[in-house]
């Protein structure tokens, strides 16, 4: 069972004339978690011997994050997409019962902090043809900075390449798309403290059937 969240979030939404669309949101996700995990105790005999424990630990994880997204039709039967995200993610880790001198490690010590910045542009172009084939292209980039006790790690920049294609049929009631996911075949190591779909490390095939009854 996951642990619970509270989620609150408000946006904006705004037409300027007939063709463009933009909106502005804001999210704000939380989460705290008292639990107690497993533990080696080192005995204090002649002989180095270890004993099984509990420890507790309590987690306290928050993200915030705003988002600027724009649509621009193209005609009847182009739109050209982009957005732009960035997020700030804190998890703070505390183990009560070890003392603050225990361990210099971040992953055991008594507190630690991790912080993560990360930003996401997209930029997607789609067709449609009246009669029911479509097509999209998109590009997602993230940058993400590494602060606080995981300012250690590398920050990562890289960015992936989605393309599409499909038939609409059955009055739009049935929709068929192939496309590839991560075109280049890039991977990458962002820090899972920035919640995120997580996207495919290779390229990918997509494929996708559905039916609206």
């Amino acid at each position: 069972m996951g642990e619970r969240f509270e989620i609150a979030g408000v946006s904006l939404e705004h037409r300027f004339g007939r063709t463009t669309y933009v909106a502005l949101s804001a999210d704000w996700l939380r989460s705290k978690v008292n639990r107690e995990i497993g533990a080696f105790v080192l005995g204090d005999g002649p002989l180095d011997t270890f004993s099984l424990a509990n420890t507790p630990q309590r987690l306290d994880y928050t993200e915030e994050s705003v988002a600027l997204n724009a649509h621009q039709l193209l005609g009847t039967r182009g739109a050209l997409n982009a957005g732009y995200r960035i997020s700030r993610a804190e998890l703070d880790q505390d183990f009560p019962a070890i003392p603050p001198t225990a361990s210099v490690d971040p992953l055991i010590a008594a507190h630690s902090q991790v912080e993560g910045v990360l930003h996401r542009f997209d930029l997607g172009v789609s067709y449609n043809h009246p009669a029911g084939f479509f097509g999209t292209a998109e590009m997602h980039w993230w940058h993400q900075s590494n602060l606080q006790d995981a300012a250690a790690l590398a920050d990562e920049d890289m960015w992936q390449a989605n393309v599409y294609a499909g038939w609409r049929l059955w009055q739009r009631k049935a929709e068929v798309t192939i496309g590839v996911l991560n075109l280049t075949d890039q991977d990458y190591h962002l820090n899972p403290i920035n919640y995120i779909i997580e996207p495919p490390r290779s390229r990918t095939l997509f494929m996708r059937f559905r039916m609206n009854l």
